[in-house]
């Protein structure tokens, strides 16, 4: 018929040499209380097997409203990276898995399922690095534990990328 289709071909990231890739608990993985009843899920992607300055902020941030924080990225990571990951998150996943930013929070999600973690948290925090942190987490928050919500969610659109902070009651 005489008609051309044209089609892009998106090629696969390339990781540096001595990338790896871990399954592995953070120095605080223990818990036997949890002062928030919230868990963070986590997802990444790191291209040069490095987490930006940003993201480790965003990080530390996070530690101050949640228990417990799955950090997983579909992409592999030098070992300096894991080490700083370990000092932040209760547990991380750094494994090519190709389900981009949702199959990433499926495998947070996964892990708390495991360990028994779902039925001690009220809130689930759902959030990734693709936005610019810029300040901590508590006005949306409290917002939505004031008002009793069920699901919060903060939306940030930029030019190149789209990010999200959500929370959720673990039911949902």
């Amino acid at each position: 018929l005489g008609q051309s289709v044209s089609v892009k071909y998106k090629k696969a990231p390339t990781f540096p040499e001595n990338a790896i890739e871990v399954s592995e608990n953070g120095v605080n993985a223990v818990k036997t209380e949890l002062k928030h009843k919230r868990a963070c899920l986590f997802a990444s992607f790191t291209k040069d097997g490095l987490v930006s300055k940003n993201t480790l902020a965003y990080l530390k941030s996070l530690r101050d409203f949640c228990d417990v924080i799955v950090y997983v990225a579909d992409s592999k990571a030098l070992p300096e990276t894991v080490e700083k990951q370990k000092e932040l998150c209760d547990y991380i996943i750094i494994k090519r898995h190709k389900e981009f930013d949702f199959g990433s929070y499926k495998k947070a999600y996964q892990y708390l399922q495991k360990v028994n973690l779902l039925d001690k948290v009220d809130s689930l925090l759902i959030c990734n690095d693709s936005v610019d942190f810029v300040g901590n987490q508590d006005e949306q928050l409290t917002y939505r534990k004031k008002y009793k919500l069920h699901l919060l969610g903060v939306n940030s659109v930029l030019v190149v990328s789209s990010g999200i902070l959500l929370t959720v009651r673990p039911q949902i």
